[in-house]
């Protein structure tokens, strides 16, 4: 694996908001959302390695149905 100079390497932070509308026929209309919060980490220039947490709303049935979870990510070239 090659390593980056120190100035090269790289911790971000991202926040991600999506809203939207969601209809299915027979069945209440009703507001869809995801809210997520990630730290991003490039130790080297073919390994960034994610984690964050998630927080989002969606419709079951045109019943509302909350959740929250933990999400992580490794990406690597090969």
């Amino acid at each position: 694996m090659a390593h980056l100079p120190r100035y090269q390497r790289s911790l971000t932070q991202n926040t991600e908001l999506t809203a939207g509308r969601y209809a299915e026929y027979g069945f209440t209309v009703g507001n869809v959302w995801r809210a997520r919060y990630t730290l991003q980490w490039q130790p080297a220039k073919r390994v960034t390695v994610s984690a964050g947490i998630e927080r989002s709303s969606s419709l079951f049935n045109g019943v509302p149905e909350n959740s929250t979870g933990v999400v992580a990510t490794l990406w690597a070239r090969l």
